[in-house]
């Protein structure tokens, strides 16, 4: 099958508006004329840009970033102070000198055993983390605008074709009431009449409600004011063209993928973590300035001031710090299966889609024909039952054969135009603005 989807989408859809007759034309009030059409790369930028769970995410790589300065400040010298003021009997040889004493103090450490760099770089990975994070929710975001899209499309679709068939039959509820005053037609066929237009109407209050959901799933997701006669002149807008090979579009997936870029950024924190905890069996060397005023056990001294080097040992309980390097031995490994699981998860959806998108070369074009042969039928049947070569059952049933084509050209250009731009969000990597997607 070829890929070069993006004009095979817009002829066919051309071509599907001309064939599904009155319930697939572009109707325009004046009021709309002037309204500005609403396209759907609006709703995603509008919703990338405003809906609280990307808030969350910037608020929460701006933390990242704050973690990994303070990661940096820990190469720095640690200031400090002490107090202590004595209340010892008089009696007490420890306590013969001052009331209190201050020390002031600043702490370099020398040697960490690589800690301070395993957190250095726990706290890098932590802000890529953060970063595929937010990505993911703008993606998700993104993918549940294009569904609830398709949805609205595929109802206001439904919609109209139920509207011009709620009108049909009208029509012949309306003849066949008049023949049978007439006496040329039967009660049954009246009631026949009678209930096919209810259940049309039944069908079209149904395709109401599936739309006025989808607009308000619209609108809790991008914060705008919205309605599907703002959205419908701008309905048959597609994405940019794939590219040209399943290949080149899985690869392209792989690499615009945020969850692929966290599960990257995991791997990166799991290794970090493998080292911090390896720094805690080795002890810390430092090297200390102190400045003492005052003396508990000496009164009457002179502020005085030494460099101490030490070494800290920061071991667990038992064998607590080699179990640890075991534990995050078993996270590192655990973050690189759910990296491969990332990729085939992806690669299964992105040729899915792309197999259901090559099916509606097939099935287009056949859904197009049966609506054209269909309308022929309904056209011939009610000729021929004026003659009395068909039956009243005849005519209904073929008016309903009629709308099941039309609604089922209305599913498939939904869908269609859902899955194109569902593979250019999986394909493509987010922004802050849906400017720049693609």
């Amino acid at each position: 099958m070829g890929f070069r989807r993006r004009f095979f989408f817009r002829a066919i859809i051309a071509l599907a508006v001309g064939f599904a007759g009155p319930a697939w034309t572009e109707v325009r009030t004046a009021t709309d004329s002037q309204v500005a059409a609403i396209p759907l790369r609006y709703l995603l930028d509008a919703a990338l840009k405003t809906h609280p769970l990307v808030a969350a995410g910037r608020a929460q790589l701006r933390g990242a970033n704050q973690g990994l300065k303070s990661a940096r400040w820990q190469f720095f010298p640690t200031p400090g102070a002490s107090y202590q003021r004595a209340f010892a009997d008089d009696f007490d040889r420890n306590f013969q000198g001052d009331k209190d004493t201050t020390v002031l103090f600043v702490e370099q450490p020398l040697w960490t055993g690589g800690r301070l760099r395993g957190g250095m770089a726990l706290a890098r990975a932590d802000v890529k983390v953060s970063e595929a994070a937010l990505e993911e929710s703008q993606r998700e975001l993104a993918l549940r605008v294009v569904q609830a899209y398709g949805e609205w499309l595929a109802a206001w679709l439904q919609n109209r074709t139920l509207s011009t068939s709620a009108s049909r039959h009208q029509g012949l509820f309306e003849r066949v009431d008049r023949r049978l005053a007439g006496g040329v037609s039967t009660g049954s066929d009246l009631e026949l009449a009678s209930g096919r237009l209810h259940l049309v109407k039944a069908d079209k209050a149904a395709a109401v409600a599936r739309e006025i959901s989808a607009v308000a799933v619209l609108i809790e997701l991008t914060g705008e004011s919205l309605a599907s006669h703002l959205m419908a002149p701008a309905r048959n807008e597609f994405p940019p063209e794939l590219p040209a090979s399943e290949l080149a579009l899985i690869e392209q997936a792989l690499r615009a993928s945020p969850s692929i870029k966290r599960a990257d950024a995991e791997v990166l924190s799991a290794r970090a973590e493998i080292k911090t905890r390896r720094a805690q069996i080795h002890p810390d060397v430092f090297l200390r300035f102190e400045r003492q005023i005052n003396d508990l056990q000496f009164a009457g001294q002179d502020p005085n001031s030494r460099v101490l080097v030490g070494v800290r040992s920061q071991l667990g309980a038992g064998l607590s710090s080699f179990s640890g390097v075991a534990q995050a031995r078993e996270s590192f490994a655990a973050a690189l299966a759910f990296r491969r699981s990332a990729e085939l998860t992806l690669r299964e959806q992105i040729r899915a889609d792309l197999a259901l998108l090559d099916s509606f070369e097939l099935r287009m074009p056949a859904l197009q024909e049966a609506a054209r042969t269909a309308t022929q039928v309904y056209e011939s049947y009610q000729r021929q039952f004026l003659t009395g070569r068909k039956s009243w059952l005849d005519v209904m049933n073929s008016a309903r054969d009629l709308q099941q084509a039309q609604l089922q050209l209305a599913d498939i250009t939904a869908e269609q135009l859902t899955l194109s731009w569902r593979l250019h969000v999986l394909s493509n990597p987010m922004t802050a603005s849906l400017g720049g997607l693609g």
